[in-house]
C-alpha cells in the first residue's frame, strides 16, 4: 500500500545530505496526529501532527496531502511556526459529518501515531503520546487498537538549492509507502 500526495510542480531529485531526508523522517519522525481544528462557528482547519524526536530540525516548511497545502510557518491560521503541526491552508465549513463541538475544538483522526519499521525514538515517542490530550476524548469508545508502521518519506522540494545543499525552509511531498496494519482488541 503506498499513500501519497504531492504538489504536480514539484521536483523529485533527492537530497544530498549527510543523512538523506528520508532516511531522517523514517528514524526520527512520526506521523504523531491528524486532526481537525475549529477556528469558528462555522468553520475549521485540518492539521497533520509530525512529531521530530531529533535534535536536528527537519527544516520542512510545507507539504502537500491529498490535494491539499499544509503550512508549519506560524502564518495564517497555523498557530506556530516550525513545532510540528502542519495546518491547512484551506478553510473547511463544518457540516453534519464534522460538526462544531465547543468542548473539543480539536479532533484527532488517529487513534496511534504511524511510524516507519526503521524508528528509532520509542521511548520519546512513548513519552509524547502518554501526555497527548486530544486522543481518546471522554464520549469515544475503544473496542480495538490497532497499529499502523508505514516508510514515512518527505521527498522532493520546490526548489533544487533545496534538495541539493539543504538549503532554508522549502516544500516538501509527504508519502507514507510499505504500510502494514495489525489490529488487537
Amino acid at each position: 500500500m503506498v499513500l501519497s500526495s504531492c504538489n504536480d510542480d514539484i521536483i523529485n531529485e533527492a537530497p544530498i545530505n549527510r543523512v538523506s531526508l528520508e532516511e531522517f523522517s523514517q528514524q526520527n519522525v512520526s506521523f504523531f496526529d491528524a486532526r481537525i481544528r475549529s477556528i469558528s462557528e462555522e468553520g475549521y482547519v485540518r492539521e497533520l501532527y509530525f512529531a521530530n524526536f531529533s535534535d536536528e530540525e527537519l527544516r520542512v516548511e510545507n507539504t502537500f496531502f491529498d490535494g491539499i497545502q499544509y503550512s508549519d510557518n506560524g502564518e495564517g491560521t497555523d498557530l506556530e511556526a516550525h513545532d510540528g503541526i502542519f495546518t491547512s491552508i484551506d478553510l473547511f465549513k463544518h457540516n453534519e459529518r464534522i460538526q462544531y463541538d465547543e468542548r473539543n475544538l480539536i479532533r484527532s483522526a488517529l487513534e496511534k501515531p504511524i511510524v516507519s519499521p526503521n524508528f528509532i525514538q520509542n521511548e520519546k515517542l512513548a513519552e509524547l503520546e502518554s501526555n497527548y490530550k486530544y486522543r481518546n476524548l471522554p464520549n469515544q469508545v475503544q473496542t480495538r487498537t490497532f497499529e499502523v508502521t508505514c516508510d514515512i518519506t518527505f521527498g522532493g522540494g520546490g526548489c533544487n538549492a533545496c534538495d541539493w545543499w539543504g538549503g532554508s525552509w522549502c516544500d516538501f511531498c509527504f508519502e507514507l509507502s510499505n504500510c502494514s496494519v495489525t489490529v488487537g482488541f
